[in-house]
Formats: structure tokens, sequence, C-alpha cells
């Protein structure tokens, strides 16, 4: 039920504006509401998992702070 309410949300939002800058600030809201979960697991989960694991972990959440700065540039 959540997924067909996000998907529904999402059609909206781009019948609504499907411009550049839209399509960038939805994909720049969806990835730091991701990275911001991934701070969180990183912090829960630091003394639990093996350090490849929360290297993968840090590493992909730097991939997702080099992804918004590059979508800043369609605001």
């Amino acid at each position: 039920m959540v997924k067909m309410m996000a998907d529904m949300g999402i059609k909206k939002e781009v019948l609504v504006d499907n411009s550049d800058s839209h399509m960038a600030d939805l994909l720049i809201q969806g990835i730091s509401m991701g990275s911001i979960n991934m701070e969180k697991k990183i912090d829960d989960y630091k003394d639990k998992l093996d350090s490849k694991d929360i290297n993968y972990a840090k590493d992909f959440l730097k991939f997702e702070q080099e992804k918004i700065e590059e979508l800043k540039n369609y605001l």
C-alpha cells in the first residue's frame, strides 16, 4: 500500500511539473532522505558490523552526497 501511494505521488508530481529543475529537486529530496537513513544505519551498526561493511556504507553515502551536488546544477 505504501509503495503504491509513493508511486502515485511521484506520478502526480511529474504530471504537475516535469521540468529539469523540478525533477532535480525531487531526486535531491529522495537522495537526502536516503542519506539521512544511511547515516543513522552507520551509527547504529558501526560496532556490530565488519569495518569492510561500514566502509561500503560510507562509500555509498559519499556517492549519494556527490550526486546531490551534481543535481544542484539543474536547480
